[in-house]
């Protein structure tokens, strides 16, 4: 038996604490959740003692805003947030926040009201996670408490007094609803009356069982939390009637505390209604909330109920106002201090900021006009820096602002290993020193080659590359131009790299007229550093818009990146996941885009800052959500690393064998429900990878299958690793096998805006993945072999699939893509030389076909790209007629040994392109051009094959190949009795043979319109 009402409450349902009190809630609690609202805060704020509390905030309000109005408001938030912070440790879910009462008729302001508020908390330590937002269930309310909830910040709708502003509330998804048992004049003018039985009595009584039984009927998941409850009488007859949580003020609590439990409590029992009175309502969002209001108006009672609690709310928040500006407006005699320091003796012995006193009219007038010019000129620095660090101008003036706060270092991650974190990776170290990369990497000139620059290897002279002027000042796209951004950088990014937070984004977007042009100036304030975050990332979809949704009303993404990079320096010094989110949007725009930062570099640094962070690592201190975000955004980081190591032959930068998180679990972003995601945690490692738990297709499958992929491949580059043994014939079976099943579960689109990748793209890279597991194992292979056919087929089928991806129109071409088709044709020739037989003609000679076709699509878009469809052709007929042996004029020794053709053949699909040089250099000799050249649509490229690619630094210890001047002509620049391009052959080789697939997943975009090609299908494969 309970030993007093309380402990019997809490047997009952949740008990929520409603005052911002941790004295309270540490001696009674834990509770589950605490409430606030206006007249609450104004009561602590008002307390004794409280007084210096209050003149601090509001002294670091007017530091950390613009002007009065502003200051004001973020002095009213900041006391709110400041009061319950404490109280966070003494319960176990939400801190509410009520919105101002100010905002009660506006949708749009409640949930911007709403947004600062939950900004402003995470600022203070406070997670989103554990920040619930109260808004009066009024039409206008219900409509903001419904959007919120879209970007995943919880509500309660309160003030509520009917059964249709519940079920509002369930329509709008909110996560409580907050009926009154009394009403609040109760509290301030009396009137309150007692009844024997309040559950039966009480005419609030009905109502709340009411609501309970819809829900129940309705399914609803929204919990009932009823307010405004006087007695503890009250209290235990509530909890007879089914409701979930009741939040209880101090008094009704300690009176609990002390109440013994009788009879007739525990005979009452928990009654919940059987059923409702109806179930058929119509949509209260409807009309924009004019179906809720008409409903409220209805009833005069609910509707004088309802005016009174706002305009009494607003009252006491007046009340907080007044004294505010009245501390605002002060005028305090400040000296400073003897060492020019920022606070004077005074007030720094008193931890206070100063406030100086004002001075005369004329001195007012100077000083403004000397500050205005100070920061000016400041401004025109930092813009000129921001465009040209290197300007002579500044070499002797400008200079990076410090602060204490901005030279801390961070506090460990909960169950990271117990060392301190290295002081060289301090936050201003990091803003500083990546700050110089990027921006150095962004505005200088790069040479034509650069061994280490990965984006000219994907995109060199790509149609849609974007090299224009920049804009220093552009202007946002129209609205429905960048609602069509937003849009489709998203879904596309989100299919393949899930580390975008859509709720923060979209939220930014939402405000983008004031977040894109914040002041880019350091700030103290939260909510200002947040809007400069905000900007950095809009500003960058943007730029990444260009390339994935060009619109005549887009500028150039390089301007758009330039305009990004203004706000670069509050993302690095955040030096979290925020930054590691926005440095894998940077990371993304580069792939696409020859004005990003070197891939390698920043890939790097961005795995390392993951590393830092210990989002490698599993930490049980976090909620389930917490844990699924981090690991979003550890895989995405994995997943770029993967890519750039694939493609260039370099190491990684961490081993799969250190990571100790699982991969996320397949559940749509947006659900935050911290029962689901554990299930699907806990049952993760014991079902098949990675979603077949639910069977269900989420906005998380297709990144899901993205990072499986990455895995089997890193499985298939150890097996080339420079020290690896050859693989045995049961570990290529069981790499075939889980490739096999990575494809039966490739995920299908079940509506147009589902983030997901076309079906025929994971069929191409199924294919090459294949191919690459086994290249290296089927020239060891007779004639009989059953590897052999395999393979053939696999290149076929991968022939086949590149050429469906392809035809399409929007698909996005680059070199990278060109050399994964050369090679696939060439490893299916190489087949077809070792047995011509090794599957049907048919097959053969169709997927010979749609390679020829491809690469001339790609000899028609890119001059460089003429040699692969030359060559192609070209052993594409000595293959088929039978003619292995007769390249005795072309480039063998005359002999025709039947051998020479194959070996060509065979070093080209591993990646070895020394001898391709040769036989393209006599094909297109004067004398013999005629004899050789059998394909007369193919036309003599404009450019020579080794200019496609730059030689990479040596890893083996041999000096560095000899550079080739791009403006070479072949045909004179290759003498014919040596190995020709070996520079091609050294960076091609690292390319293929550990399989680098740098545009499977970044530059083949069905999804998005491009026009990647010139005129159509037919006519560009007939050239």
């Amino acid at each position: 038996m309970p030993s007093n009402s309380l402990e019997l409450l809490r047997s009952r349902l949740d008990v929520d604490i409603d005052q911002l009190d941790p004295v309270l809630a540490a001696k009674l609690g834990p509770f589950v959740n605490m409430t606030s609202n206006q007249a609450l805060v104004l009561g602590v704020a008002t307390q004794p003692g409280n007084e210096q509390f209050v003149r601090d905030v509001v002294a670091r309000a007017k530091k950390e805003s613009k002007n009065e109005a502003e200051g004001v408001d973020l002095a009213l938030d900041l006391i709110a947030v400041l009061l319950a912070k404490p109280v966070l440790q003494h319960i176990t879910s939400f801190l509410h926040f009520q919105v101002s009462p100010r905002y009660s008729s506006s949708a749009s302001k409640t949930a911007a009201h709403a947004r600062r508020i939950v900004a402003l908390a995470e600022a203070e330590g406070i997670p989103r996670s554990r920040v619930c937002i109260k808004i009066p269930t009024t039409g206008p309310g219900i409509l903001a408490a419904a959007q919120l909830e879209s970007e995943g910040i919880a509500t309660l709708a309160t003030v509520l007094f009917t059964v249709d502003q519940a079920v509002a509330a369930h329509q709008a998804k909110c996560h409580f609803v907050a009926p009154y048992f009394n009403p609040l004049h109760v509290h301030f003018d009396g009137g309150w009356v007692e009844y024997a039985n309040p559950a039966v009595e009480h005419q609030m009584g009905p109502v709340v069982g009411a609501i309970v039984a819809t829900f129940k009927q309705l399914g609803a998941t929204t919990h009932v939390m009823p307010a405004s409850v006087v007695t503890p009488e009250e209290a235990i007859a509530l909890s007879t009637l089914g409701v979930d949580d009741l939040t209880l003020p101090p008094k009704v609590l300690e009176g609990l505390a002390a109440r013994p439990v009788t009879q007739a409590d525990l005979d009452a029992g928990v009654n919940v209604p059987k059923s409702a009175s109806t179930t058929d309502f119509p949509d209260f969002l409807a009309n924009d909330g004019v179906t809720l209001d008409a409903s409220i108006k209805s009833d005069i009672s609910v509707q004088e109920r309802l005016d009174y609690a706002v305009n009494k709310f607003g009252e006491c928040e007046a009340k907080l106002l007044k004294i505010v500006k009245t501390i605002w407006t002060e005028k305090l005699k400040c000296l400073v201090a003897e060492d020019d320091s920022a606070s004077c003796s005074a007030c720094a012995k008193a931890k206070a900021h100063c406030v100086f006193d004002e001075v005369n009219q004329k001195q007012a007038k100077l000083h403004n006009y000397v500050l205005a010019l100070e920061t000016r000129v400041a401004t025109l620095e930092r813009s000129l820096h921001d465009l040209e660090p290197s300007h002579p101008a500044l070499a002797d003036r400008f200079s990076e602002p410090t602060t204490e706060a901005e030279t801390s270092t961070r506090k460990p991650t909960p169950n990271a290993p117990c060392m301190p974190l290295p002081t060289a990776g301090s936050s201003r170290d990091t803003d500083t020193g990546m700050r110089r990369i990027v921006m150095g990497a962004i505005h200088h000139d790069r040479p034509h080659f650069r061994p280490t620059d990965l984006a000219a290897i994907i995109q060199p002279g790509s149609p849609t590359t974007h090299t224009g002027t920049v804009n220093v000042n552009p202007k946002l796209p129209p609205a429905p131009v960048a609602n069509e951004v937003l849009s489709v950088v998203y879904r596309h990014v989100q299919s393949r790299y899930p580390f975008l937070e859509r709720g923060r984004l979209f939220a930014w977007h939402d405000r983008r007229d004031e977040v894109c042009f914040t002041w880019t100036e350091p700030t103290g304030s939260s909510s200002r550093t947040d809007d400069q975050i905000g900007a950095f990332f809009l500003w960058m979809i943007y730029a990444v818009g260009v390339e994935l949704a060009p619109d005549p009303a887009l500028e150039s993404g390089k301007t758009y990146l330039t305009r990004a990079m203004r706000y670069l320096e509050p993302v690095l010094r955040a030096n979290d996941i925020t930054t590691v989110r926005a440095m894998l949007l940077l990371l993304f725009f580069s792939f696409r885009s020859s004005d990003g930062p070197p891939l390698w570099s920043l890939s790097g640094f961005v795995m390392r800052l993951c590393l830092e962070l210990y989002l490698h690592r599993e930490n049980h201190a976090q909620t389930p959500f917490e844990a699924e975000d981090r690991k979003r955004v550890f895989w995405s980081s994995y997943n770029f690393d993967r890519l750039i190591a694939l493609a260039s032959g370099r190491p990684f930068s961490i081993a799969d064998i250190d990571i100790e998180i699982a991969i996320p679990v397949d559940i749509d972003v947006e659900d935050r429900d911290p029962t689901r995601i554990a299930v699907l945690q806990v049952a993760q490692p014991t079902m098949p990878p990675p979603y077949a738990v639910t069977g269900e297709m989420t906005n998380m499958s297709s990144a899901v299958h993205t990072i499986w992929h990455y895995r089997l491949r890193s499985r298939v580059y150890a097996l080339y690793a420079v020290r690896a043994e050859p693989p045995s014939p049961e570990l290529i079976r069981t790499l075939l096998n889980d490739l096999q099943e990575w494809r039966t579960a490739i995920p299908h689109a079940t509506s147009p805006d589902m983030p997901v990748q076309p079906e025929d793209k994971f069929d191409m890279i199924y294919f090459q993945t294949v191919l690459f597991t086994l290249r290296q194992q089927v020239i060891q292979c007779d004639a009989s072999d059953p590897l052999l056919a395999l393979c053939a087929m696999t290149a076929a089928e991968s022939c086949e699939r590149g050429r469906k991806v392809h035809q399409d129109p929007k698909t996005k071409r680059t070199i990278c893509s060109l050399c994964h088709i050369f090679v696939s044709g060439m490893t299916l020739l190489h087949c077809l030389s070792a047995n011509p037989n090794a599957i049907p003609t048919r097959t053969s000679s169709r997927a010979l076909r749609a390679c020829s076709a491809t690469l001339a699509i790609y000899a028609h878009l890119f001059p460089d790209a003429g040699p692969f469809a030359q060559l192609f052709e070209y052993f594409s007929d000595e293959v088929m007629d039978g003619d292995v042996g007769s390249l005795g004029g072309v480039c063998g020794d005359g002999k025709g040994t039947g051998t020479l053709t194959a070996e060509i053949i065979k070093q080209a699909m591993l990646g070895e392109f020394s001898q391709l040089g040769t036989v393209y250099e006599s094909l297109n000799r004067p004398s013999q051009q005629d004899d050789h050249a059998r394909s007369p649509s193919v036309r003599k490229p404009a450019a020579p094959l080794f200019n496609l690619l730059a030689p990479l630094p040596p890893s083996d210890g041999t000096p560095a190949l000899p550079a080739i001047t791009p403006t070479l002509d072949l045909s004179t620049a290759l003498p014919s009795t040596t190995t020709a391009l070996p520079q091609l052959n050294y960076d091609l080789g690292n390319l293929n043979r550990y399989g680098g697939d740098l545009v499977s997943f970044l530059d083949i975009s069905l999804d998005t319109p491009i026009d990647g090609w010139l005129g159509s299908w037919d006519q560009a494969g007939n050239v």
